[in-house]
């Protein structure tokens, strides 16, 4: 019969009273109930249901205790989806019963909450609850109620690692209607004020002020344990009684295990007990890829590797700076991706340009001879809750062109085959130019005019022969900006000792850069008569 009457004395406490309905969750009560600003977990449904679009992620999460080890036992779902990166909905149940042979007790209580976030830095919610309570006594049933009522919440973020935030509870009182069709106030309106702040990465320090002053701090290691602890105590009262809370967790990919000890100075403590699971969403998409140059040309990779190569469009959802590390992968062109470390900015879509770095055979490998159709591909990793995680998309095909393609479209591109530091033309130019040095001399004073004549005998003393390309002559498509041509390495044109006319032009222009002197092209682009020449100073 005592512990039935204490029993009752202890219900009475915890729901007859008009200022502030039972909060849940083991970890926001292991932080002493300061959790207004911090709103991070699915518990914040409860809370501050303004927290609800900054988790952007689906989350399940449920708690049990048996409060003062009295039998009263407390038991909580809570489920929530995002819509989109700024609208979030939660739906959770909560009930606190207690049953014996002589008194039962139950209380359900049934929310439905929005949250919106018109701005990265500002959010607010709204929670629609349901409540039911009954009491019996010998199987005779006294004050079976149910009402509705309304929440709201407010959070801000002015800094990076500082929150605030607003909760106002029960709004115009919540009434619960009996069977007899009377009603009662059984919960009175309230609020409750929230800081957090983070000086530390992992570091979260909170307080709260309502009816009680709430302070906690947790800890988070590692991305996978975390350790909590605070105190609350009654603002006014002849007696404030203070209550110490303490907890951790432990996560396991999605799935997170907690535990909460909460001490009362004169009952049982209380100890809380929860699962969550959090299924993450990718926080970053990519948006658009566009590749700067289609078809790529081979011989041009010195200038693709010194300007912009990808323009690729990123959007963070999240509220924080968010490092990232963009890849771009080339087929045929590329032995490993490249990649380059980008800092995308909180609740943002912006487009970026990245760079590019190809194999170092990607003008000798057996590939290199070949047009190739090929799809290059945009990856996007970076970490999230302490998770590897990836954004990747196949990019539409490009044409990567053999290493002797140029079009006309573009004359500077001739410019490429010039290779005056080749080995091949470096020992062909000067061994020729050491030979005929008396001539060189005695008969042009060590004029360019006389190196350029020595150069132009010795090609054709090595046995150079000019011939019309049979697939593109230049003459039929030096006016054609749509064709694609073929010009040979000076290496390979003192190999194969015959060509067109832009084979012959660059191996020549190569020569007479070996020895330091200034050349131009001068392309005669005419219908059945083009021709390309050069010039040298």
């Amino acid at each position: 019969m005592k512990r039935l009457l204490l029993t009752l004395m202890i219900i009475s406490a915890l729901f007859g009273q008009q200022y502030d309905q039972l909060f849940v969750g083991t970890r926001p009560l292991s932080m002493g109930g300061a959790f207004i600003a911090v709103a991070d977990d699915a518990n914040t449904i409860t809370w501050n249901p303004a927290g609800l679009p900054g988790l952007r992620r689906t989350e399940f999460t449920t708690t049990y205790a048996d409060l003062y080890a009295m039998g009263i036992t407390q038991s909580y779902l809570g489920f929530v989806k995002p819509f989109s990166d700024r609208v979030a909905l939660g739906f959770d149940w909560s009930n606190v019963g207690f049953d014996d042979t002589e008194l039962l007790y139950a209380e359900n209580k049934m929310n439905l909450a929005i949250g919106i976030q018109p701005h990265r830095k500002v959010s607010f919610g709204i929670t629609l609850k349901y409540l039911m309570r009954d009491m019996q006594l010998d199987g005779t049933s006294y004050g079976k109620s149910s009402g509705v009522g309304y929440d709201a919440g407010l959070l801000i973020q002015p800094l990076k690692n500082l929150r605030l935030g607003v909760g106002l509870y029960d709004l115009g009182g919540t009434q619960v209607a009996y069977e007899d069709k009377s009603t009662e106030t059984i919960l009175g309106q309230a609020f409750k004020l929230g800081i957090s702040y983070m000086p530390i990465d992992g570091l979260i320090l909170a307080a709260d002020y309502g009816d009680r002053y709430h302070f906690g701090a947790e800890y988070i290691l590692a991305s996978r344990l975390s350790f909590r602890a605070g105190v609350q105590q009654d603002v006014s009262g002849a007696e404030k009684i203070l209550v110490p809370s303490s907890g951790l967790s432990i996560k396991f990919k999605s799935l997170i295990v907690e535990y909460g000890y909460e001490s009362h100075p004169y009952l049982e403590p209380t100890h809380r007990f929860s699962l969550a699971l959090q299924f993450s969403p990718a926080v970053v998409s990519i948006t658009s890829t566009v590749i700067s140059h289609n078809p790529v040309f081979r011989s041009l990779h010195r200038y693709y590797e010194s300007e912009t190569f990808l323009k690729v469009g990123l959007k963070n959802i999240s509220d924080a700076d968010l490092p990232v590390d963009v890849s771009l992968y080339v087929p045929t062109m590329m032995d490993n991706p490249h990649s380059q470390s980008v800092t995308l900015p909180p609740k943002s879509e912006e487009e970026y340009d990245i760079g590019v770095s190809f194999s170092s055979d990607v003008l000798t490998s057996k590939k290199a001879t070949f047009d190739n159709l090929v799809q290059p591909e945009v990856k996007v990793t970076y970490k999230q809750g302490g998770e590897e995680k990836l954004a990747q998309k196949k990019m539409e095909s490009s044409y990567v062109l053999g290493k002797g393609k140029l079009t006309w479209s573009n004359p500077d591109m001739i410019a490429c085959y010039v290779t005056p530091a080749d080995a091949v033309v470096d020992k062909f130019a000067r061994s020729f130019i050491q030979y005929y040095t008396p001539v060189l001399n005695d008969y042009f004073g060590r004029s360019n005019l006389g190196r350029g004549i020595i150069l132009y005998d010795a090609l054709g003393t090595h046995g150079l022969v000019y011939n019309i390309d049979l697939e593109t002559p230049f003459l039929d498509i030096a006016d054609d900006k749509t064709a694609f041509d073929t010009v040979k390495y000076p290496g390979d044109m003192l190999r194969d000792k015959i060509g067109d006319c832009d084979d012959l032009t660059t191996l020549y222009g190569s020569l007479m850069g070996n020895l330091g002197i200034e050349t131009m092209f001068l392309d005669v682009f005419k219908p059945g008569a083009g021709h390309i020449f050069l010039m040298f100073d």
